[in-house]
């Protein structure tokens, strides 16, 4: 019988470089919704928003970032969109080293 934490379960050894990949794909895409979520505030996305709690927050509170969608205008260049990316997640990875060298 397999456990839950069965160290030998074969669908647990996955290859290191695997584990880190899919962590970077999660961090990415969190940044990505962490960017987009800025700009709509900065352009005021909520107020023509279809979703009523951002209107009520006056910011973007959704998960889909349909205040995107609706935007006039994108306020940043490819390039800046890139460069606000990687800028939060080197804040991601920053704090996260912090709290492992305050957790050690």
């Amino acid at each position: 019988m397999i456990t839950m934490f069965d160290p030998d379960d074969p669908r647990r050894a996955r290859p290191m470089a695997e584990i880190k990949a899919e962590q970077a794909q999660r961090d990415y895409d969190f940044c990505v919704n962490i960017m987009q979520r800025e700009m709509s505030d900065y352009v005021r996305g909520y107020r023509t928003c279809r979703i009523s709690a951002c209107r009520r927050a006056r910011r973007c509170a959704s998960l889909s970032r349909a205040c995107i969608a609706t935007m006039p205008r994108i306020p940043l260049s490819s390039f800046e969109q890139s460069c606000a990316i990687e800028e939060v997640h080197q804040e991601i990875l920053r704090r996260r080293r912090e709290r492992r060298t305050t957790s050690s």
